[in-house]
């Protein structure tokens, strides 16, 4: 029997150069590019500094979620530290921290233009589909990582076209 951790590998690292697949007892690299010897040092080099990113990461979370909940321009935000998420409860109860991805969802006639809209205009996020960097990235579901689907099969997964996920960094 294998348990799979999905996404370790992003907060593992510390840059978008390599992606891991763990399961117990067994650690398998898939490379972008590189060799094993350099994975290896990369991954090395993004365990030096976890603990810090993560601590911080925890910490930007929590501020940018309860201020993107107070801000009369987003419609609902999504994270676990807010009391307004569902899993709140239990969040509080089985996490030491609640991590630094939030989504949100931003107020406006055409939902599509108003998510694209601010993901555009704001100015210290890269505009990335990816997370657990140092630097905090931003985008927008519906035309970055869903964007193959339909919008109706985006609708079924819970992805709407004013959705922003937002990747806080440690800046």
């Amino acid at each position: 029997n294998k348990v799979l951790v999905s996404d370790s590998g992003e907060y593992l690292k510390d840059l978008g150069d390599a992606h891991y697949n763990f399961t117990v007892g067994f650690l398998r690299f898939a490379a972008t590019r590189g060799s094993v010897l350099e994975l290896q040092r990369v991954l090395i080099r993004g365990l030096k500094t976890l603990g810090l990113r993560i601590a911080r990461q925890n910490e930007n979370g929590q501020r940018v979620a309860k201020f993107l909940e107070g801000h009369p321009k987003i419609e609902r935000v999504w994270h676990p530290s807010l009391p307004s998420h569902p899993d709140n409860r239990i969040a509080q109860l089985q996490m030491a921290g609640f991590g630094g991805v939030i989504s949100f969802s931003v107020r406006g006639r055409d939902a599509l233009t108003a998510g694209s809209k601010m993901v555009d205009n704001v100015t210290i996020p890269l505009i990335a589909p990816s997370l657990g960097g140092v630097e905090t990235l931003i985008e927008q579901p519906a035309l970055m990582s869903y964007y193959e689907l339909s919008k109706e099969e985006r609708r079924h997964q819970g992805i709407k076209d004013n959705l922003v996920r937002l990747s806080l960094g440690i800046e």
